[in-house]
C-alpha cells in the first residue's frame, strides 16, 4: 500500500541557508462558531540543513467560509500550540513559558 510523495517542502533563507519544513499537524479552531471565518493553525518543524538545527514553528490562517485567505500568515516559533477560545491560542515556548496570542 503505497509510497506517495514527501510531505516536506524546501525554502531558501536569506544567506544561502536551506530550510526544510516538515508538517506535523493542523488544528481547526472548534471554539469559533462564527459563520464568517475559519481559524487554522499549521504546526511544523523547520530544519536548517546547513546548520543541522531544528525548531518548531506555527502559522495562523484566517479564512472566510468560502476559503479566501484573510490573514497575513504570521509565522512564529513555539514548541506546541493549541486553541483556547474563539479568538485566542496558547503557545508553549522553548523556555517553557505559555503565551496567549
Amino acid at each position: 500500500s503505497g509510497g506517495g510523495a514527501s510531505s516536506s517542502s524546501s525554502l531558501s533563507g536569506g544567506t544561502g541557508s536551506k530550510r526544510m519544513k516538515r508538517p506535523r499537524f493542523l488544528l481547526y479552531n472548534p471554539y469559533n462558531r462564527s459563520s464568517k471565518e475559519i481559524n487554522i493553525l499549521m504546526y511544523y518543524d523547520s530544519i536548517n540543513t546547513q546548520q543541522a538545527t531544528e525548531e518548531s514553528e506555527y502559522e495562523l490562517y484566517v479564512m472566510d467560509k468560502k476559503g479566501n485567505n484573510k490573514s497575513s500568515n504570521n509565522r512564529s516559533s513555539g514548541q506546541s500550540v493549541a486553541f483556547v477560545t474563539r479568538n485566542r491560542f496558547a503557545v508553549l515556548t522553548a523556555d517553557g513559558e505559555i503565551l496567549l496570542k
